[in-house]
């Protein structure tokens, strides 16, 4: 025997379906929005690490000069100092200078505390990258650490040549940022075993920041050309 179904029934289930498929239809829309969102925040986010990191390699690179001028200049003044070499007097006071200078490391991290805070570190979608950019955050305590050896040493050094040479104060823009007497150092400084020993110990400190900075302007670059292929 045949059942026919009721037509409000029929009427019924077809309402329900439009009813549950518009629903359907809703739902994905929305996430879909939301995933738009969500990679657009990513990208911004990325956009604005790039630029951070930027500054950061402008300073990485600054920081290679100077303690390259600066092993240059303990080498020169060691040869001098053995008797290996001679230095005029003017030069004497660059190398000497040089030789004192060291660079402080002000990682600049405004964007990428706020966008962990906010949790929108999260919609980068390259999870890969994201690992990176943490991991040369955190390297960032390397330089802190550089820079509290290095001002001790060089605090040591002062504290040998204060009473033995004259010095002026030239400018903090300005290289060599001190002025200091050349004959001074020939009369004072030749063959001054501790002040020997201390350049010596600031060469390696040197070395090792020298190392990390180049690493670090090296390492900062190439996310910055990542980034830049993520949000093209």
């Amino acid at each position: 025997m045949e059942v026919h179904r009721p037509k409000f029934l029929k009427g019924f289930l077809e309402e329900v379906s439009i009813i549950l498929l518009s629903i359907s239809l809703a739902v994905v829309a929305e996430r879909m929005v939301e995933h738009y969102v969500h990679t657009k925040q990513g990208e911004a986010a990325l956009v604005r690490l790039a630029a951070e990191m930027k500054r950061d390699a402008a300073d990485f690179k600054f920081n290679v000069t100077i303690h390259k001028n600066a092993i240059e200049a303990e080498d020169k003044l060691t040869a001098w100092s053995k008797g290996e070499i001679e230095i005029s007097d003017d030069s004497l006071s660059i190398y000497l200078s040089n030789a004192l200078d060291f660079t402080f490391f002000a990682s600049n991290t405004s964007e990428f505390e706020s966008l962990k805070a906010t949790s929108k570190l999260a919609y980068i979608e390259n999870h890969e990258l994201l690992s990176k950019i943490i991991v040369n955050y955190n390297r960032y305590e390397d330089f802190k650490l550089g820079t509290t050896i290095e001002n001790d040493l060089v605090q040591k050094l002062y504290a040998v040549i204060r009473p033995r040479v004259k010095y002026s104060f030239n400018s903090i823009q300005e290289q060599p940022h001190y002025r200091f007497d050349g004959a001074g150092i020939k009369q004072q400084l030749r063959n001054n075993q501790e002040f020997l020993n201390l350049l010596q110990e600031k060469k390696l400190l040197d070395t090792q920041t020298l190392y990390w900075n180049q690493s670090g302007f090296n390492r900062t670059n190439k996310l910055i050309q990542q980034i830049e292929e993520e949000t093209k």
